[in-house]
Formats: C-alpha cells, sequence, structure tokens
C-alpha cells in the first residue's frame, strides 16, 4: 500500500472501526485516491460487495463495540436527510451494512474533497 494511502487511513479512521477496514479494502488494490474513491462508493453489503469484517457472524456478536458507529450513521443520516433509518427486519446485521454503506460514502466524499483541494495547489 502506498505512503499516502497509509496516511490518509490514520488521518481519517481509528484502529478496529468501520472506517478503517472499509479504507483498508478501498485502497488495497487502489493505484490512485480516485480508484478508492470509486471503490468506496460501490460498497453494498448486501451485494457482497465490501470489507470481509461486514459478512463475520463475529460482528453481530460485538454489538457494544459497533453500537456506537452505528448510532452515529444513524444520526449523520437523520441529519443530512430528515428521516430516520430502520431496518426492514429489525435484523442487527442490517444495522452493521447500514451502518458500513454510509460511512462509505462519507469516506468516499472525503476523498473527493482532497481530489479537488489537491488540485487546487
Amino acid at each position: 500500500m502506498k505512503p499516502e494511502f497509509k496516511e490518509f487511513i490514520e488521518e481519517h479512521s481509528t484502529f478496529d472501526s468501520p472506517h478503517r477496514a472499509l479504507l483498508e479494502w478501498a485502497f488495497e488494490e487502489a493505484e490512485t485516491l480516485k480508484d478508492a474513491q470509486d471503490r468506496l462508493k460501490e460498497v453494498n453489503c448486501a451485494g457482497c460487495s465490501g470489507p470481509a469484517p461486514i459478512y463475520n457472524y463475529e460482528v453481530a456478536q460485538e454489538m457494544a463495540k459497533y453500537w456506537s458507529y452505528i448510532q452515529d450513521a444513524l444520526e449523520e443520516y437523520e441529519d443530512a436527510t430528515g428521516e430516520y433509518w430502520t431496518p426492514k427486519d429489525g435484523n442487527f446485521l442490517q444495522y452493521v451494512w447500514f451502518t458500513y454503506e454510509w460511512f462509505a460514502s462519507d469516506l468516499a466524499r472525503k476523498i473527493e474533497d482532497a481530489l479537488e483541494e489537491s488540485e487546487e495547489k
């Protein structure tokens, strides 16, 4: 992985967070920031496009660890859309998937901002 990608990961995530899993997944095959951004835009948990931890049964067993991230994603979604998201069948894993998809979208936007910033220089 390129050093500048590692820097971006360090700046935009904490250890063992959904953000880090998403960024590491997006950058593992990326040649450019744009490649990583495109990969993040394609995250679709139900379609099996995303980092491996979101399919792991252990995630569902670590609800306490993920709950603060889930709450953050739900609050950000409500602030952005004015709607409160709820899963169709109340399955905890759907909350995890929503969180990963929401954060992927947000991280793709942050990469876009970084790309625009580098173009302005």
